[in-house]
C-alpha cells in the first residue's frame, strides 16, 4: 500500500497556536495525506505527547523528521567526523 505523507516546511513558530497547528493536521488528513514529516529542531517547538496525541487523533503518522534544518547547526548523519554523527544521532 502506497502511504502519502506532507513535508511540513514551516517551524512551530509560524503557527499562531496549538489550535492552528491542529487545523493544519486536520486539513492534510481531509486532503488524503497518510502522515505528516516535520522538521528536527531544537527545540522541537511542542510537547512531544502533545504531538503524539494529535496525530493519533487524527490517524496520521510521523513518517520521518527531517533533517534538514539540523545542516545549518553542523549536524550531519553521513558526516565523516564521529562526533558530529553522534550529536546528530543525539538531537
Amino acid at each position: 500500500m502506497v502511504r502519502y505523507s506532507y513535508i511540513l516546511m514551516d517551524p512551530w513558530s509560524s503557527f499562531s497556536s496549538e489550535s492552528d497547528i491542529q487545523r493544519t493536521f486536520a486539513y492534510l488528513k481531509k486532503c488524503g495525506y497518510d502522515g505528516v514529516e516535520i522538521n528536527l529542531t531544537k527545540p522541537v517547538g511542542v510537547e512531544l505527547d502533545d504531538l503524539q496525541r494529535w496525530i493519533n487523533d487524527l490517524g496520521l503518522v510521523i513518517p520521518s523528521f527531517l533533517t534538514g534544518n539540523a545542516y545549518n547547526d553542523g549536524l550531519c548523519l553521513s558526516s565523516p567526523d564521529e562526533s558530529v554523527r553522534q550529536r546528530t544521532v543525539e538531537r
